[in-house]
């Protein structure tokens, strides 16, 4: 009984003390990047870290190999497309690894007719960004729904970029690459 007196004051003195003033909410949600991501905020489409649908390890098994230690794409294998308003359309997903950076971005003729996208929805763009930082305290690398949209089927040219590295990733979008 003395322990909880003494505890009194302490509490009648939180209780009567102004709150301190919150953060403004983000937009993008409380798994948001932190506010110094490492990517100019330049304009450049960004995945949502509130779109992420899983976690999973990329493998054999996914077919998915892994680029830059920090993206699985489907390079070797053809994806199926589906013809959606005179375009064609492959759902394929994304795996990320938390916490690291990953810039995607489509080089060469295709850049003026075709797309890629991820999230729920994703956006339709020719390059794209994902950053989200390792909030769900879970072994695996981050999966989002979304794929790819061309004119016609074809190899798919990507710049995949994650820090300072770079490689050229070829994504057979219903045709072999």
């Amino acid at each position: 009984m003395r322990r909880l007196l003494a505890l009194l004051p302490a509490a009648l003195l939180a209780a009567c003390t102004a709150p301190a003033p919150s953060p403004a909410p983000s937009a993008a949600g409380p798994t948001a990047a932190p506010a110094a991501t490492p990517f100019p905020d330049d304009g450049v489409a960004r995945v949502s870290c509130d779109h992420v649908i899983g976690v999973e390890e990329p493998s054999a098994s996914t077919n998915l190999p892994v680029l830059l230690d920090a993206v699985a794409l489907p390079v070797g294998r053809q994806l199926q497309v589906t013809e959606v308003d005179g375009r064609w359309w492959a759902k394929q997903g994304l795996l990320v690894r938390p916490g690291t950076p990953v810039d995607l971005e489509i080089v060469g003729e295709a850049v003026a007719t075709s797309t890629i996208g991820w999230g729920s929805p994703g956006p339709a763009v020719t390059r794209i960004r994902v950053f989200c930082p390792d909030v769900y305290d879970m072994p695996g690398w981050y999966a989002f729904a979304g794929g790819y949209t061309v004119d016609r089927p074809r190899c798919l040219r990507l710049r995949i970029r994650s820090g300072t590295r770079e490689t050229l990733a070829h994504i057979p979008v219903g045709a072999p690459c």
